[in-house]
């Protein structure tokens, strides 16, 4: 009896020996391959702080773990991303973290199979792919959901209205946000869309758009603004031409800039907080688990909230969320 407890005892011992080994070898192999990840990252254009953040909390996560990230900026265009993507399947890149400059564009659908084919997991941010396109994983925000409650505070605000929309046709994430909105309002026949142009999401692309339509004698008393870079646009667009009219401009972002201007004016009101901290959070952190083989979802989607003077106080005028 004696002797079989002792045996038990030995075995057992041995058994917390062999598991304690096999996770520290584990932690050690996880600890030399995050070292080892090499995450390629490359967005529709640099030129939009909201990619900045993104790409900055990416950087934090994965070089805490050792990693290294390598940012290429296309600048909107399709054909430079594609060879970026190129460049990081030549490089062997573990991890690819595309920003499409254009969701629907044959020649990134190709490449980015080709990088899945050969090993390299995609994962797309703030927008998406067709679905015939098989990646890794998509995290994107609420888009529909974002245009929905804009046009819930327009119907709350106006009994009518005459809508300039500032669109990115290219951008599946400003067409879903346009389209919640328009969705929303066409249940009413008193709101009357009465110009769509396209802005690129750019300020400096929107703003000579919503001049021109100020040129052209058009009347419109709402502008609905895929995001706030494209909103600020419009805002510069009616201070230069002295519009004393009230018109109602909504964007979609949470960028410091328009919540500084929903606290401090009356030039914009409302937007719609994205959070590309969580974002670039979430991206970095499938990055580090799909880059061991480890399962991931195929598709995150981010909350998101209105923000109005009457809720303004609750957020960071100088920061993103």
């Amino acid at each position: 009896m004696h002797s079989i407890k002792t045996i038990l005892g030995f075995l057992l011992t041995l058994m917390v020996l062999v598991l304690t080994t096999v996770v520290y070898v584990n932690q050690k192999i996880d600890k030399v391959m995050d070292s080892r990840l090499k995450v390629g990252t490359t967005y529709m254009t640099m030129n939009n702080p909201f990619y900045q953040i993104i790409n900055a909390e990416i950087e934090k996560v994965i070089t805490e773990k050792g990693g290294t990230v390598y940012t290429r900026d296309p600048a909107l265009n399709s054909q430079k991303q594609v060879e970026q993507i190129q460049y990081f399947i030549d490089h062997s890149m573990d991890v690819i973290i595309l920003n499409p400059v254009k969701s629907d564009d044959p020649a990134t659908h190709r490449m980015v199979k080709k990088a899945e084919k050969s090993g390299i997991k995609v994962i797309v941010v703030d927008s998406q792919l067709s679905s015939s396109v098989k990646t890794t994983s998509t995290i994107v925000s609420d888009n529909y959901q974002a245009g929905v409650l804009l046009a819930e505070n327009l119907l709350s605000k106006r009994d009518n209205a005459k809508i300039l929309l500032l669109e990115h046709r290219d951008a599946v994430s400003g067409n879903q946000r346009i389209q919640g909105f328009v969705d929303r309002i066409s249940k009413d026949a008193h709101y009357h869309i009465v110009g769509r142009e396209e802005s690129l999401g750019q300020t400096e692309v929107a703003m000579p758009a919503v001049e021109s339509f100020l040129n052209d004698s058009q009347s419109f008393d709402v502008v609905m603004a895929l995001n706030d870079l494209a909103a600020i646009g419009a805002v510069a667009a009616l201070d230069k031409h002295d519009v004393k009219e009230s018109v109602l401009v909504y964007g979609v972002d949470g960028s410091p800039d328009m919540k500084s201007l929903l606290d401090t004016t009356d030039s914009v009101a409302a937007t719609v907080a994205q959070s590309p901290i969580t974002m670039g959070h979430q991206a970095a952190r499938l990055s580090l688990r799909a880059a061991k083989g480890k399962a991931v979802p195929s598709k995150v989607v981010v909350p998101v909230e209105l923000i109005t003077k009457n809720n303004i106080d609750r957020y960071d005028l100088k920061g993103w969320q």
